[in-house]
C-alpha cells in the first residue's frame, strides 16, 4: 500500500508557490500529524521541499523509519508566477491565468516547466518509488496537490484540462495503487 499526504495549510496559501519553500503553519503541521495518527507505513519518502520535507523527517524520526528525498515529487514550478498570488495574477493577467486553467497543456507560464515536463518527471519518480515499494511494502509519501492531481491524470489517462479540477485538501490522504496509478481518497 503506498498512501500520499499532502502537506497541510502553509502561511502562503493564495498563489502559486510551487517550488519557492514556504512554512507549515502550526495549525498545517498538527493537521498532517493527526491525518497520520492511525497510519501504519514501513518506510516515508518526501518531496525535498520544507513543507513536506521537514513534517516527514520529524514523522520517521519519530517511527524510527527510513527515509527517503524524492525531488521528483516536487510540486509543479510555475517560473515567473512564483511567489505571486492569484489575485494579483487575475488583476494583471487575467488572459494568461485563464489559459493556464483551461488547459496547462496549451500555456505555461513565462519560465515555468511545461505540463509535460512535469508530468515526466513524475513518471520518473514512479519508478522510483516502485523500486522502494519493493523493500518498504507500506510506504508514506508526503507531497503536494498539484502532484497528487497530476498522478491522478495519469492513472486516468484524463486530459490536462482536468488537472486543477481535483480537490486535494490540505492534509489529506490519498491512496496510489503502484500497478495502475490510480489515485483514490483514502478512507481512514
Amino acid at each position: 500500500m503506498i498512501t500520499l499526504l499532502r502537506h497541510g495549510k502553509t502561511e502562503h496559501n493564495d498563489g502559486f508557490y510551487g517550488s519557492t519553500n514556504s512554512q507549515l503553519t502550526t495549525n498545517g503541521l498538527a493537521s498532517m500529524h493527526y491525518a497520520c495518527n492511525n497510519l501504519e507505513f514501513d518506510a516515508i519518502a518526501t518531496s525535498p521541499l520544507i513543507r513536506c520535507h521537514d513534517f516527514a523527517q520529524q514523522l520517521a524520526e519519530q517511527r524510527q523509519c527510513p527515509l527517503l528525498s524524492l525531488p521528483a515529487w516536487q510540486e509543479y514550478h510555475f517560473g515567473d508566477w512564483e511567489s505571486i498570488s492569484i489575485e494579483q495574477l487575475w488583476q494583471n493577467k487575467p488572459h494568461e491565468l485563464e489559459a493556464f486553467w483551461s488547459n496547462p497543456n496549451h500555456f505555461t507560464p513565462p519560465n515555468a516547466e511545461s505540463f509535460a515536463e512535469f508530468s515526466h518527471r513524475l513518471e520518473q519518480g514512479i519508478t522510483q518509488v516502485k523500486i522502494w515499494h519493493q523493500s518498504y511494502p507500506r510506504l508514506l509519501i508526503v507531497t503536494h496537490a498539484g502532484v497528487i492531481r497530476a498522478l491522478r491524470l495519469l492513472a486516468e489517462q484524463a486530459t490536462p484540462q482536468d488537472w486543477l479540477t481535483y480537490p486535494v485538501a490540505n492534509a489529506s490522504l490519498h491512496n496510489f495503487h503502484r500497478d495502475t496509478h490510480y489515485v483514490t481518497p483514502a478512507i481512514i
